[in-house]
């Protein structure tokens, strides 16, 4: 898996309209108004990428998860939720 990190919603723009598709994680502490552009903006780029909303809290993701976005999980639970919530399972034999 090829991970694209981005540090401001202008680098994130830059990367969907460059057609990077697959799977778009965004964070909680990304504004609403980005985060509900950023989304559009994947979903018209990449119709069949996955949106992971990423909440602070378990539970959090009925505040403001964007309306584009497939699933929501806490970032206390981990990657490997993050890949269930995909449904895909966390290859175990994976070193970091």
């Amino acid at each position: 898996m090829k991970v694209i990190s981005v540090m401001s919603p202008i680098q994130a723009r830059f990367e969907i309209e460059m057609g990077r598709c697959g799977v778009f994680l965004i964070c909680y502490r990304v504004s609403a108004l980005a985060a509900d552009e950023l989304t559009t903006l994947f979903r018209r780029h990449c119709p069949q990428g996955q949106i992971v909303f990423v909440t602070e809290l378990p539970g959090d993701e009925r505040v403001r998860m964007p309306a584009e976005a497939n699933v929501a999980v806490s970032e206390s639970s981990g990657p490997e939720n993050i890949l269930r919530a995909l449904g895909r399972e966390p290859n175990t034999n994976a070193v970091a």
